[in-house]
């Protein structure tokens, strides 16, 4: 447990130092000196930071962010992002849009016309490529290209309507996207992020991780932001679970139910909270379960580097 608060510290110390414009080392420890991690708050992240400043925070407190955040978050770029939600075009009316004003525009009449928009725009102003993410892998059809595959995953999001799977949610009968939206915006703190969790994970390559993206980001809008259980719930992946494992003492590969390692990042969120072993955010916000899980992530692959096991992809350069 030491040594994760321990990472934890120095890795957000070398956000700060970096922040400040000092320059290079960063740090005395040489895996952090050599390898990238993400950082301990993922609100600092250039992706989010970016997605929060142009799309999110205007978006909060309507329900069109729910469906601002699927698009973005499936190609998770920011250059994908400025073509879809910042390039403006004239439609066959002299209307001047976004692609994304365009997706709005036809969402209830012809959704595949708003869709072809954004397609064109991000293939004319990405010149070709990459259009998602190297962070993680983006799955959608087989056959499909990146642009296409994630469009008809939204195109389906969009289109496909399923009921709530837990909690306040379960009751309801088939609805889609929006009206679960405006449900959370109209009764604010009363659903949990788990319960819209699960709701995402019935929707087509919406998977566990992607998921847990989502819910991630809507916590801090006004749909989520009052969520009951920010403090006591966290999806572990599995390098949290390894992380955890770590902690421990007990083989990396260790195996028990989720609810367990849930309770486990509980315990660590506890510890966090009632002493100075975890770094402050100099934007004031609150250390949490996210922050917690994540960071157990990027220690499972610390530990991985510092122990002989692999090495991370991303180096500084």
């Amino acid at each position: 447990m030491e040594n994760f608060f321990r990472f934890a510290r120095e890795r957000h110390s070398i956000y700060l130092r970096r922040a400040a414009g000092d320059t290079r080392p960063w740090t005395d420890d040489p895996i952090l000196h050599e390898f990238r991690f993400t950082n301990v708050y993922r609100e600092l992240d250039a992706t989010t930071v970016w997605f929060r400043e142009n799309i999110r925070d205007s978006m909060a407190h309507t329900p069109e962010v729910m469906l601002a955040t699927v698009l973005f978050r499936w190609f998770n770029r920011i250059r994908t992002g400025e073509a879809i939600f910042g390039q403006t075009t004239s439609d066959s009316r002299g209307a001047i849009r976004t692609p994304w004003e365009h997706l709005l525009a036809h969402e209830k009449t012809d959704r595949v016309i708003g869709l072809h928009e954004i397609d064109h725009s991000v293939r004319r102003y990405c010149e070709g490529g990459p259009y998602t993410t190297g962070a993680y892998i983006i799955k959608t059809p087989d056959g499909m290209d990146k642009v296409r595959g994630v469009l008809w995953c939204v195109s389906e999001f969009m289109g496909q309507e399923h009921a709530g799977t837990t909690g306040v949610l379960q009751h309801l009968s088939p609805f889609n996207w929006r009206w679960i939206a405006e449900t959370l915006l109209a009764d604010p703190g009363n659903t949990e992020l788990e319960s819209v969790w699960s709701w995402f994970r019935q929707f087509p390559f919406l998977g566990d991780f992607m998921a847990y993206e989502l819910v991630t980001d809507l916590r801090h809008t006004a749909l989520l932001s009052r969520a009951p259980d920010i403090m006591t719930w966290a999806n572990p992946g599995p390098g949290a679970m390894r992380g955890l494992n770590r902690i421990h003492d007990r083989p990396v590969k260790y195996s028990q139910p989720k609810h367990v390692f849930v309770c486990e990042m509980r315990a660590l969120l506890g510890e966090a909270k009632k002493s100075s072993l975890w770094p402050a955010n100099p934007s004031g916000q609150e250390v949490e379960m996210r922050d917690i899980e994540h960071t157990l992530c990027e220690f499972d692959k610390y530990e991985r580097v510092r122990l002989g096991e692999g090495r991370p992809r991303g180096k500084y350069r």
